[in-house]
């Protein structure tokens, strides 16, 4: 059985996404991501420093695009009626979060377990850079 690996990203000072490891101080208000230069034999393992409030896990799914889908990010998703007539399946616009042991949508009608009951989930932007226009 494979194991799933935690994966972190953060926002550089300098606006730029780093992926690894979280590294975080919890009695002063510093993270940092720690990442290796490449996969060959030798290379250097470095700490990059990232605007703590930018980190987010990932949340181990990707979007219709094939995209990771990891917590900070906009997403754009239907809500599966489960097949009931009388209700249309909605789109939502949402935030995803973790809160109560998983990872949520945020939307306007409330928050909704990422893969339970949500299709066509698709990354358009993320909470700490402007949303892509949804298409």
């Amino acid at each position: 059985m494979k194991q799933s690996r935690y994966i972190f990203r953060g926002l550089t000072p300098q606006g730029k996404w780093v992926y690894g490891d979280l590294i975080k101080n919890p009695t002063i208000n510093d993270a940092k991501i720690g990442s290796w230069d490449d996969t060959t034999v030798g290379s250097a393992y470095r700490h990059y420093e990232v605007l703590p409030e930018t980190v987010g896990q990932w949340t181990g799914l990707h979007d219709a695009e094939g995209k990771k889908i990891w917590e900070g990010d906009v997403v754009e998703f239907v809500i599966e009626t489960f097949g009931d007539p009388r209700e249309i399946p909605e789109q939502q616009i949402g935030a995803v979060i973790f809160e109560d042991a998983g990872f949520w949508a945020r939307g306007n009608r409330g928050k909704f377990q990422l893969s339970l009951g949500t299709i066509s989930l698709k990354v358009i932007g993320n909470i700490h850079q402007p949303v892509i226009e949804a298409s």
